[in-house]
């Protein structure tokens, strides 16, 4: 069993997102709710990979940071994909079609990009539930990537809906939503034992 280092891009998505955490001060309790909005779900295949350049998503990172300001990650060993998905009704959180433009919460726009960004949580869930299961099978790697993925790809959405809405408090509400359950869902990846080139672990 060879455990490795964690690749270049995870590793600078756990550095961005240990800064938010200390960005985020006065950690206040989470009230959660059950949604029970239908999410269509659609896997990635394991031998998926991120192509997401590391600069790109740095630069990403350094423009959202700075309306980081509080709230911190609470426990994420007890919470199920249901209590993680719960708590905003679908026009609070964030979805998909991005544009360079400022968008304001009364658009459609608006509106896509918060079920776009709910739908890119859940499947980050779902695949990391899929490389939680997997461990010690041949299908690990590649779900451990692949989770690993999906992850980066809800991080992004967020970080591009955080940058084009205008709305002050829709932006406050959006961060002190979705930052604490994006940090829980990389410390559930941490923990997660890494392969080397050889798909061993």
């Amino acid at each position: 069993m060879q455990i490795t280092a964690m690749p270049a891009t995870s590793t600078l998505f756990k550095s961005k997102l240990n800064h938010f955490i200390t960005k985020l001060s006065h950690p206040t309790k989470e009230e959660d709710e059950d949604d029970e909005a239908p999410i269509q779900k659609q896997r990635k295949p394991s031998y998926a990979t991120s192509v997401e350049s590391t600069s790109s998503m740095a630069d990403r990172f350094r423009q959202v940071i700075p309306f980081f300001r509080r709230r911190s990650s609470g426990n994420i060993s007890t919470l199920t994909p249901a209590e993680e998905t719960a708590g905003q009704p679908s026009s609070a959180l964030p979805n998909s079609s991005f544009t360079m433009t400022p968008i304001s919460p009364t658009t459609s726009d608006y509106v896509q990009s918060i079920e776009r960004l709910r739908s890119l949580y859940k499947l980050a869930i779902d695949e990391l539930n899929y490389a939680i299961d997997s461990q010690g099978s041949s299908y690990y790697p590649g779900d451990l990537a692949t989770a690993r993925e999906a992850l980066d790809d809800c991080a992004n959405a967020f970080m591009q809906l955080l940058l084009h809405t205008t709305d002050p408090v829709t932006r406050e509400s959006l961060q002190s939503y979705m930052a604490p359950r994006l940090m829980r869902l990389q410390k559930k990846l941490d923990a997660l034992p890494e392969v080397d080139e050889d798909n061993d672990y």
